[in-house]
């Protein structure tokens, strides 16, 4: 093992900011850190370090992948999106909630409103364009956060 803080936090701002493109736990990040440093034979910093270091860019790494997709729309499409939180349902809840409901039981009743939801679902913009080069495991840990948070 060698001392050589400085190489060392170099080793983790590189490992963890090349992985954040498609890890978004910060566990993942900074084991891989760990990784990295032990690999180089190089002394760990102290765990702080791991963790601010993962935090702050898993931060800029989800604001560049986000300012990404929110280039690749139109206006419209960003006018559309934000509507989804303005409008209501007869119910009260925003159209996100609308968006978040799960399928229900399998009838032909359903059936045909799964397709009207998917229609206007395609409405809103073609997705597949706005993801282009996101990685699928960051667009699945986006979803999930989406589903957690209430409008």
């Amino acid at each position: 093992m060698t001392y050589d803080q400085t190489k060392a936090r170099g080793i983790v701002e590189q490992s963890i900011r090349k992985e954040a493109a498609a890890k978004n736990r910060p566990a993942d990040l900074i084991n891989i850190a760990l990784e990295k440093v032990v690999e180089a034979g190089l002394e760990l910093p102290g765990f702080s370090t791991f963790d601010k270091r993962a935090s702050k860019i898993r931060t800029e790494v989800n604001a560049s992948i986000c300012t990404g997709i929110h280039d690749r729309m139109s206006a419209a499409q960003r006018a559309g999106l934000m509507r989804l939180l303005e409008e209501r349902d007869s119910d009260g809840t925003t159209l996100l909630n609308r968006l978040k409901k799960p399928a229900k039981g399998p009838t032909w009743s359903h059936f045909k409103n799964l397709t009207k939801r998917l229609k206007w679902l395609d409405e809103l913009g073609d997705t597949d364009v706005w993801m282009n080069g996101v990685a699928a495991r960051k667009v699945t840990d986006f979803a999930g956060e989406a589903d957690a948070a209430d409008a």
